[in-house]
């Protein structure tokens, strides 16, 4: 079964605790819910939307607090005089809906003062994880869907893997260590865990880099289409080694550094033709491409220091009418085994 999102879970848990609080009204009673009868009629409704079932740690620990957290404590959390060391729950406000387009007097309230702070710190303050957040998680959900006029960012039909953005994002901001259950292509199923530090969307699918706790030496980036599941681990508390992902990214192109033997550095050099030297100097290929301008009007680009990978070879490959690739040898050699390779496509 496929991974709910929290947000998901979200519309479910208020779903049991609004109809609890309606059934509650009918029978004289408070309409309040036991966690054991929650996480059941949860797994119970989750299950029938085909989503794999979540564990108790899971709502106690992270989508009550998260909800009460992001929508100003719709949850109720109270134990019952003589009745155990049960916990119970319900719904502060038996009206309230996610999705909702009003506002509470209390959200009111919290944006009048986040109003002031802003006014009072805009000068000086950094909103750089604002941006990060509006640029990533907003963008990989269905939060723009509400502006898809307006705005369009490219997606496939299936997207796959983002129903577990807003988690694994969250995880890499509170630097939470995970357990995987990760399905490589053509490959089993495997378990492992990883320290999430990075989310990273290229070529329409999204990677996620971090490290195995295994190997706290080598990054490694893992593809949410590819993610059967994940779950916290809380009991792990490891360091979060330091990267500087700019530096990481700039001895590559694309998401991919090569293993072994292939994983060498290289000056590529590729003279861009007259008729498309514009495109090359106002839409870069590299962060780190230098332009010479020839006398013919073509442009000559070296991109230093950086691995060959697949991605670098077909994005080359995707333009070899309007290019010719001078070195390295190696990557002269790979453009004419493609070439060959496709003329034989067509024979």
């Amino acid at each position: 079964m496929k991974h709910s999102s929290r947000y998901e879970r979200y519309a479910v848990l208020v779903e049991i605790l609004r109809k609890s609080g309606e059934d509650g009204i009918e029978k004289g009673s408070e309409g309040s819910v036991d966690r054991s009868t929650l996480i059941w009629k949860l797994n119970n409704e989750l299950s029938s939307l085909g989503y794999s079932e979540v564990s108790e740690p899971t709502l106690r620990l992270q989508d009550i607090v998260n909800l009460n957290e992001e929508y100003c404590n719709p949850v109720e959390i109270f134990k019952k005089p003589g009745r155990g060391n049960s916990t119970w729950y319900r719904l502060s406000d038996r009206s309230f809906k996610l999705g909702t387009t009003s506002i509470s007097s209390k959200e009111k309230e919290l944006l009048s003062h986040a109003n002031a702070i802003t006014k009072r710190l805009n000068s000086s303050v950094n909103w750089g994880d604002l941006h990060e957040l509006l640029n990533n998680s907003a963008f990989a959900g269905e939060a723009l869907l509400q502006y898809s006029k307006v705005v369009m960012k490219d997606f496939t039909e299936k997207n796959e893997g983002i129903e577990l953005f807003q988690d694994l994002y969250d995880c890499c901001k509170e630097k939470m260590a995970i357990e995987v259950d990760y399905e490589s292509f053509g490959k089993d199923i495997e378990t492992f865990d990883f320290l999430p530090m990075l989310l990273k969307l290229y070529n329409r699918r999204w990677f996620c880099f971090g490290f195995r706790t295994s190997d706290l030496n080598r990054i490694t980036k893992i593809s949410l289409d590819r993610i059967d599941e994940f779950r916290r681990k809380e009991e792990i508390v490891i360091p979060f080694p330091e990267v500087n992902w700019r530096n990481y990214f700039s001895q590559m192109y694309g998401v991919t550094i090569p293993r072994g033997e292939e994983a060498v550095k290289y000056n590529v050099v590729v003279r861009f033709h007259k008729e498309s030297a514009q495109y090359i100097t106002t839409k870069p290929l590299h962060p780190k491409q230098v332009e010479k301008v020839n006398g013919d009007g073509s442009v000559q680009v070296t991109i230093p220091d950086i691995y060959l990978n697949f991605e670098l070879e077909r994005e080359l490959f995707s333009r070899a009418p309007e290019l010719t690739v001078i070195g390295p040898d190696v990557l002269k050699v790979k453009m004419i085994e493609l070439a060959n390779a496709t003329l034989k496509n067509y024979k």
